[in-house]
């Protein structure tokens, strides 16, 4: 896991130092400038609009009662969709419109779903072997007395 941050915290901002090289080098500096402006403008259009959209679902669903899954792991695409956008450079404004696409989202989220589900029959499977016929049951009822007062003395 240290290794997989320390290589996107490294190679984040290298791809960016390459893109921004490649394109000054076809643009000039100016037009890089404006084109790195013009992306994250546009991405943060796109992620209020989504948000709007978002909020409106939220709160369509919670005024039912009902929030799922779905919809938390949509919103946190969300959310990184905005930290990414909000980073200056090519690539993190790609991956933070690409967060915006519904299909994208959908295609994450069935791939967290999947392997949730997987890890989950897995611990499953493994808590129903830790229990052994050795195992001692204690069933009990209980209850709960008040603390005594000054005036029970």
């Amino acid at each position: 896991m240290k290794f997989i941050f320390l290589s996107i915290v490294i190679g984040l901002p290298l791809v960016e130092i390459a893109l921004f090289t490649q394109t000054g080098a076809v643009f000039g500096f100016w037009w890089t400038m404006f084109l790195v402006l013009l992306s994250a403008a546009c991405g943060i259009g796109l992620l209020r609009w989504q948000g709007t959209n978002a909020l409106r679902q939220a709160q369509a669903t919670l005024s039912q009662g009902r929030l799922s899954l779905i919809e938390l792991l949509d919103r946190f695409f969300l959310m990184v969709s905005g930290g990414f956008l909000l980073l200056p450079g090519f690539f993190t404004d790609a991956v933070g419109v690409a967060l915006l696409l519904p299909f994208v989202r959908w295609i994450l989220r069935n791939i967290i779903l999947a392997r949730l589900m997987k890890t989950g029959k897995r611990q499953s499977a493994s808590q129903n072997n830790s229990f052994s016929e050795k195992s001692t049951v204690i069933d009990a009822t209980y209850v709960v007395e008040d603390p005594p007062t000054s005036d029970d003395k």
